[in-house]
Formats: structure tokens, sequence, C-alpha cells
């Protein structure tokens, strides 16, 4: 799977960089399945369209935010053409650290909801002002936006329920580090044994728990990833079904047409003049 490294040191002010980066883009700019090294914050600005958040799709509109942390997968598509988003890259450095545990005990969860018009209002309002501070000469220094960037978060922690998970026997920085090694090896032969045996773990003791804490089965959760890949290439490639069932990480064209109509409920082909006509 692609990892896109976020330009967050884009900003230069006096003899240091600041540790996020913010800007809009459009429609044009659709994503293939990707993911990044540092927290994301998306927040439509207006118009619609689909969000493929870790394995699972999802409507956004110009209430939606959407929190990715390190490992977090998505892609964006589907955009109607009078769509603008907010993006903001932010450094781990600038979240506190009670922030930061919160991140991490979310892992498995699509850290994404709608927001009541005046909160809306309210978050879009502190995307603007770091716009504006870093598009004009009045800049402030990184401890001052570290604090806006975690009422963004304290913002959002408040409007997004989910039930902490419990009793994790593998530490959250240890699973961030798996999901990184899964995330990076993806399209290549990964195998159970193989990332057992990556994170330090028996074959048993790691399927166990890789089913406990993320409510799969390691194979299913490899299958499901590369099959949300070659969707995400249906959608903004014109590649032929061959080269993206490989490219996918699959080692045969029937293994990958057989998952593809079992977990879609249509072939490849028929999933794409499907998006195609929507597109139109």
């Amino acid at each position: 799977m692609k990892k896109i490294v976020a330009p967050v040191y884009s900003y230069k002010q006096s003899d240091s960089w600041l540790q996020f980066n913010i800007k809009k883009w459009d429609y044009r700019k659709e994503h293939i399945m990707h993911f990044h090294d540092c927290l994301e914050i998306l927040i439509m600005l207006q118009g619609t369209g689909t969000q493929l958040l870790n394995g699972t799709e999802c409507a956004i509109d110009c209430s939606t935010v959407t929190c990715l942390f390190i490992n977090d997968y998505h892609a964006i598509y589907n955009l109607s053409k009078d769509s603008i988003i907010y993006n903001l890259m932010i450094n781990p450095s600038m979240i506190s650290q009670k922030h930061l545990d919160k991140l991490n005990n979310m892992i498995g969860f699509n850290k994404h909801c709608s927001l009541s018009e005046m909160t809306y209002k309210q978050l879009k309002s502190l995307f603007e002002f770091l716009e504006y501070t870093t598009l004009c000469e009045q800049v402030y220094d990184n401890d001052f936006y570290s604090c806006i960037v975690n009422n963004l978060l304290e913002i959002f922690f408040n409007n997004f329920n989910y039930d902490l998970p419990k009793n994790r026997t593998i530490s959250n920085n240890h699973w961030q580090n798996i999901i990184f090694y899964i995330n990076m090896h993806l399209l290549e032969d990964l195998s159970i044994e193989k990332v057992a045996n990556e994170a330090g773990y028996s074959v048993g003791y790691f399927s166990h728990y890789f089913h406990k804490v993320l409510g799969v089965r390691f194979k299913d959760y490899i299958t499901k990833l590369r099959i949300e890949y070659a969707k995400s290439l249906l959608n903004t490639t014109d590649y032929s079904i061959s080269k993206i069932a490989f490219d996918s990480g699959f080692s045969s064209i029937p293994t990958f047409m057989r998952n593809f109509s079992h977990i879609v409920g249509k072939s490849p082909n028929q999933y794409r003049k499907t998006y195609l006509t929507k597109k139109i």
C-alpha cells in the first residue's frame, strides 16, 4: 500500500519549521488507498463524496470530520464537482499525551463523525485561523499552534462516541507498529508467520490477540485490505483487471476474482462500470 509522507514542515518561522501543513483541495484530487506517518484531520467545506476508511465506505459532506492517525488508511473518491476539502497534517509532537493516549486506544475504530452546525462552524473557524496565520506575515510559535491543534482534537473527541477497548494484552504502541508493518508489506507475500515473527510472538498467540483486538481473523483482514486497495485502483486508474490483481498483492487472477466477488458482491468489471456510471 502506498505510504504518503506528509509535508508537515511546510511553513518557515524565524529559524524553525512549523509542525503542521494546512491546505484546501477540490474534486480533481482523488486519492487511491494510502496512509500517513502523521495525524490528519479532514473537514468537507462543501460538496459530497465517498471516503474509504479502514475498509469501510462512508459518505462525506459538509457536516463530517475525519481524524486519521498513524496507520489509518483511506481513499477519497466520488467527489461532486463543487467539493472542497480542508486538509490538516500534524506532526505527532504537537499532540498532548492525553490525546495521544486516546488516539492509540482507538486502533480499529473509524474516527469519523457528523457535527452539529454550531460545532462545524467552530471547527472550521480554527482551520481558517491556522490557514490565515500561515499565509500572512503574523506567524506564531509552535506552542501556540499546539494549543489550537489540541482544541481541534478535543472538539472531535467530544463529538465522537466509542467504547475504549479493554484488557489489551499487547500494548497500543506495539499494535501501531504491527499495523504499520502490515501496511508497508501488504502488497507483498505476507503470511501470518512472517508478521507474528516480526512482532515477536508465536503464531497461535498472535492469531488469537489479533482477532481479539481487531475483531477479524488475520487472513480475512489482509484479504479485505487488498480488495479495498483494488477497488481504489478500479476507481482511479484504467489498469487492466490482471494488473490490478497482481498490484493488489494477489498471487493469481482466479483468487483475486473469487475474493473480490465474495467481498464486494460483484465482479471487478461490474464494480468499475458501476463507479463510472455514478460519475457521469
